[in-house]
This record gives C-alpha cells, sequence and structure tokens, in this order.
C-alpha cells in the first residue's frame, strides 16, 4: 500500500492545458454531438443501433471521470443537458421507457457517492439541496413502498416505470453544480440546450404550416415536431422559452437582449403549434414567478398582453379548440382524475404502492393491466401510489427550492448569473404547474428536463455565493 497525491485541475478552465489533452476533449464533444445527432435518425431504430451510437462517447467519458473527476464532471454536466434533449436515448421494454440519462445518472450519482468518501469532501463544493432531507425520506420511503409492491406480486417490471423517474430527476442539480463551475461552462450548456430546442420548434413550426396549406377538411392539426407526445413538446418548448426570456431581461447587451427575444417568441410559437392548453396555463404559472421581482415586474405585463394578443390572433380553429371544455380529451381527463381519486381514497395515507394502477368504469374503479396510473396529473399518481406520506414528502422538496429561490439574493446588481436562475425559475414554476395536467415528473422525454432546470438555478445561485466563480476547482486527494 501507498499513499498518492493526486491534484485535479478543471481542463475547460486551465489555459495550461497540453494541446493533445485539449483536442481528446474537443474530440469527447463531437463524439456526443454525432452521437445525438444519430439518435435522431432511423439509425436508432433498433436497439443495436442505439448502442452503437451512445456506448463509445459514455465509455470514454465514464474512463475520463475515473482518470480526471473535475474534468469528467464538466463533461457530464454538458452531456445530461444534451441528453435531457434527445428522445433518440429511450428504449421500450414492454410497458416501460428506459433512458440513458437515467443510466447515466445512476453512474454519476454513486460515483460521487465514492469520490466524496474516498476524498473526504476535500475541495468539493460544500452544496446541499434546498429540503434535502426531505428528498432523502422520500427516496428513502419509496424504496420501501417498491419493496411492498414486489412482496405483494407486482411485476417488477411495473414497479419501476413512475417510480424511477420520481426517484432520480431531482439529484441532477448535484452533477450540474459539481461541473459547471463558471459563467462560461453555465453559458455553454444554455447554449447547448437552447440551440437544439431552437431547431426543434423550427421542425414544428414548418410541420404546423405545411399541414395548414394543404389542409382541405378543416381538421385541426397539433404539432409534435417529431420529437415528443404533442403536449410534451408544447410543455418543453415553453419552459425553454421562459428560461431564455429571464436571460433576455437580465442581459446588459442590447443586442443580444434583442437576439434572446427573438429567440422567446419563436420558441412560445413553436409551443402553441401544439395546441395544447397547458401551454397557456403553465405559462402563466411561470410569469407570476416574474411579477414576484420588483424591478421587472413590467416585464411580465408585457408578456401577459403579448400573450393575450398572439392568441387573439390565432387561427379560429385554433383558439375554439383551447377554449372547448367539453370535447373528448376533456371527458376522458375527467374518467382519469376520477379514478385516481378513489384510487387515493381507498387508501389515502400509504397508497397502493409502485406499479398499481385503476380506471374509472361504471360507478368504480378496476386494476389497470400495465401498472402505469395514466391519470394526467402526476401529484395524483403519486398519491394514488404512496399515499399522503409519499406526496407530502415529494410536494415539500419542491416548495424547499421554490422559496429558496424565491429567498435568494444576488451578490450584486451585475451578477452574471441573474437571469439563468430567474429564468430557470420560471421554467421549474411552468413544468411543476403543468404536472398538475400532464406526466412531467417522471417520463423519460420530460423529467429531465426539470430536474435539468432546477440543476441550473441551484447551481447559479450557488456560484454567485463564491468569493471568485470563475475560480479553478483544485483538489489534493489521498488514495490508498
Amino acid at each position: 500500500m501507498r499513499n498518492e497525491t493526486i491534484t485535479f485541475r478543471n481542463a475547460f478552465l486551465d489555459q495550461e492545458r497540453a494541446p493533445q489533452e485539449k483536442a481528446a476533449l474537443v474530440f469527447l464533444l463531437l463524439s456526443w454531438l454525432i452521437s445525438g445527432l444519430g439518435a435522431a435518425t432511423p439509425l436508432a431504430d433498433s436497439v443495436l443501433g442505439k448502442l452503437l451510437l451512445l456506448l463509445p462517447p459514455f465509455i470514454i467519458s465514464v474512463v475520463l471521470t475515473l482518470h480526471r473527476p473535475s474534468d469528467g464532471f464538466t463533461l457530464w454536466s454538458l452531456a445530461i443537458g444534451f441528453m435531457v434533449t434527445q428522445t433518440g436515448y429511450q428504449l421500450a421494454i414492454q410497458d416501460a421507457r428506459l433512458s440513458a440519462l437515467e443510466v447515466t445518472l445512476v453512474f454519476l450519482l454513486v460515483f460521487l457517492m465514492w469520490y466524496r468518501r474516498r476524498t473526504q469532501d476535500a475541495g468539493l463544493p460544500d452544496f446541499r439541496l434546498p429540503g434535502l432531507r426531505l428528498l432523502q425520506l422520500f427516496v428513502v420511503y419509496s424504496f420501501v413502498m417498491l419493496a411492498v409492491s414486489l412482496i405483494r406480486g407486482v411485476r417488477p417490471l411495473a414497479t419501476i416505470i413512475e417510480f424511477k423517474g420520481f426517484v432520480l430527476y431531482p439529484f441532477i442539480p448535484y452533477v450540474m453544480v459539481f461541473g459547471l463551475r463558471s459563467a462560461k461552462l453555465v453559458r455553454w450548456a444554455v447554449a447547448l440546450v437552447v440551440g437544439w430546442f431552437i431547431y426543434v420548434a423550427g421542425k414544428g413550426l414548418v410541420e404546423f404550416r405545411g399541414f395548414e396549406l394543404a389542409n382541405t377538411a378543416g381538421d385541426l392539426f397539433r404539432s409534435s415536431g417529431d420529437y415528443a407526445s404533442i403536449n410534451t413538446y408544447g410543455v418543453t418548448l415553453l419552459a425553454v422559452a421562459l428560461l431564455v426570456f429571464g436571460i433576455a431581461i437580465y442581459s446588459t447587451s442590447l443586442g443580444m437582449r434583442v437576439l434572446l427575444f427573438g429567440a422567446t417568441l419563436w420558441l412560445f410559437l413553436g409551443a402553441i403549434t401544439s395546441v395544447a392548453r397547458t401551454v397557456w396555463v403553465a405559462g402563466a404559472a411561470g410569469v407570476l414567478m416574474l411579477l414576484t421581482n420588483r424591478d421587472k415586474r413590467h416585464y411580465g405585463l408585457i408578456v401577459l398582453i403579448v400573450g393575450l394578443a398572439i392568441f387573439l390572433l390565432l387561427p379560429g380553429e385554433v383558439s375554439g379548440r383551447l377554449n372547448q371544455l367539453s370535447d373528448s380529451s376533456t371527458i376522458k381527463r375527467e374518467q382519469y382524475l376520477r379514478a385516481g381519486l378513489l384510487a387515493w381514497q381507498a387508501r389515502p395515507l400509504t397508497g397502493w404502492g409502485w406499479g398499481v394502477s385503476f380506471y374509472y368504469v361504471g360507478a368504480g374503479i378496476i386494476p389497470g393491466a400495465d401498472g402505469i396510473a395514466w391519470y394526467h396529473n402526476d401529484y395524483l399518481i403519486l398519491a394514488s401510489q404512496t399515499g399522503l406520506l409519499g406526496l407530502a414528502l415529494y410536494l415539500g422538496y419542491w416548495i424547499c427550492t421554490m422559496v429558496a429561490s424565491l429567498r435568494w439574493q444576488p451578490q450584486s446588481d451585475a451578477s452574471p448569473f441573474l437571469g439563468y436562475i430567474r429564468g430557470a425559475q420560471m421554467a421549474l414554476a411552468a413544468l411543476l404547474v403543468a404536472a398538475f395536467f400532464e406526466h412531467v415528473l417522471w417520463k423519460p422525454d420530460i423529467a429531465g428536463l426539470v430536474g435539468w432546470m432546477s440543476g441550473l438555478m441551484l447551481t447559479c445561485m450557488y456560484l454567485d455565493r463564491q468569493p471568485d466563480p470563475d475560480q479553478i476547482w483544485e483538489t489534493e486527494s489521498t488514495f490508498v
């Protein structure tokens, strides 16, 4: 046995890094980009195709993380943002849908726990999630309920469908705060995500416009941009639009502000082509968060006026659908909600366990065959499966997170993180409100965005409290 002291330096901030090492990092970033682009093509239609696209950058990133943790987590924090945008990184196994992001999170969180223990916290960020105890209790309780479900004979695959999303995604901020160590890296991470969704919004707008021009039957077309389900597409673009808007109103450059306002409008137009009513409700919730900031309240009023003008200018069939409260979709949602409420009332305190669902038929409820509780309300899903105990713990965590963001005050009015925090705050509020009407908090194609927005917000809040947010992360660690 021997003691060896190793110093880790953040490669992305180290100006003296060897050219060949910089080239290797650029190569890895390009590998992730090529992999992501490939995941959106027919190459990823098979399991083998997905693995061939994903494994090379994944394995190289794992090796780099083991060899140089600070560099590795900087890369992973960027890669996670990229994976959040990629619905092609998913694999359907019977009723369950697994994603590369979930596998990556498990690896990174386990590695973080191991690394923190090996280094005794030396030089690592002194970061703690708001409401961490509540989240930890929720995770422990969720595993207990998972064990109960398995003992009762629920299919193992059915138990993890919703369980894994509720438990994993709130921990994304830990990966981001370890990787995004400067304002420059934050900008790169945001640009990566926003850039991709500008492209997705463009696809949705072209898709919507093309159908309307060729439509002779008068049918209402709802765009999805070939990204995800229609409502998920709309809510996703809305959240990103709110993030960009928050960055725009705190930008000190007039040219950049105009550019970001244009991107905000583009993303929002893409969102409303989904013709999802949730987009408007969640968008209003995000704007209400802006109204809590005294210096920017006038922007909130402007947004409300512009939103009303856009609504009035919408084609009649679109605005008619948004105003309609008695269509087949609404009737189905009413039945789903009734089933969920009846299931919760039957076991209000502890719920039925993971992987158990019910549907409303006639005057009562019957068990669902697939174990997926499709209630179009994630909080009701959680209540029916984990009861009031699980719902209170989970909601308590998110309430603590939002309260912490409302209480946060910048170190100075010139903080480079102010716009990112306020934008992510609005986006996160919109996503949490959308979860009352859609499946947002556990589905792989959007739940990662919830974790990423909270991670961006909390990371920037942490960096703003550091004396030198651009400082290099140096850690002296002793491995025996």
